[in-house]
C-alpha cells in the first residue's frame, strides 16, 4: 500500500516538475545503467546459464532427439489462442537412454536440442526449458523501486 502511494506521489511530483521527481528519475536511470554494467561483467546471470557454461566446459553436452510432440490449444477469446507444445526427447549417455520433456508456448520445439548435465545425466536440462524469469523481473522492478524509495526518503527529509 505504501509503495503504491509513494509511486503515485512520485508521479505527481514528476508531473509538477518537482526537483525530487527529477532526482528519482536520475536514480532510476542510474540503476538501469549499473545493472547493465553488472550484467555485462557476468553478475546477475540466471543459475541455469551458469550451470550450462560449467557443463560445456566439462564436455557434458548431448544431442536429444524429439520422439513425441503434442499441442494443446487454449481459447481465451475468439481472436486469441494460446498454443502449448509438449515435446518428449530421448538422449543417450554411457549407453543408457534417458527421456525429458520440454514445454514451449506458441512455438513448436525443434526436432533436435542440446542437453546439458552437471554430474547426473538424469537431471539434464536445455535452454529451451522455461525458467530464469526471476532475474528479468528483478532487473525491471529494482530501479523503479529504488527511485521511489529515494524520492520518498528525500521528500520526508526535506
Amino acid at each position: 500500500m505504501e509503495t503504491t502511494v509513494a509511486m503515485e506521489r512520485t508521479g505527481e511530483l514528476a508531473a509538477n516538475s518537482h526537483p525530487l521527481a527529477w532526482v528519482g528519475i536520475a536514480v532510476m536511470i542510474g540503476m538501469y545503467v549499473l545493472e547493465e554494467i553488472l550484467i555485462s561483467k557476468g553478475y546477475f546471470r540466471p543459475k541455469r546459464e551458469r550451470k550450462m557454461e560449467a557443463a560445456k566446459a566439462a564436455g557434458r553436452m548431448i544431442q536429444a532427439h524429439q520422439v513425441k510432440c503434442y499441442c494443446s490449444i487454449k481459447d481465451d477469446s475468439e481472436d486469441v489462442r494460446e498454443y502449448t507444445y509438449t515435446a518428449t526427447y530421448e538422449y543417450k549417455v554411457n549407453g543408457r537412454t534417458h527421456k525429458t520433456s520440454v514445454v514451449s508456448k506458441n512455438a513448436e520445439p525443434p526436432s533436435v536440442i542440446t542437453m546439458y548435465y552437471e554430474s547426473d545425466p538424469e537431471k539434464a536440462f536445455s535452454d529451451y526449458q522455461t525458467g530464469g524469469a526471476f532475474i528479468q523481473i528483478v532487473e525491471t522492478i529494482l530501479p523503479l523501486l529504488t527511485a521511489v524509495a529515494v524520492t520518498s526518503l528525500l521528500e520526508h527529509l526535506i
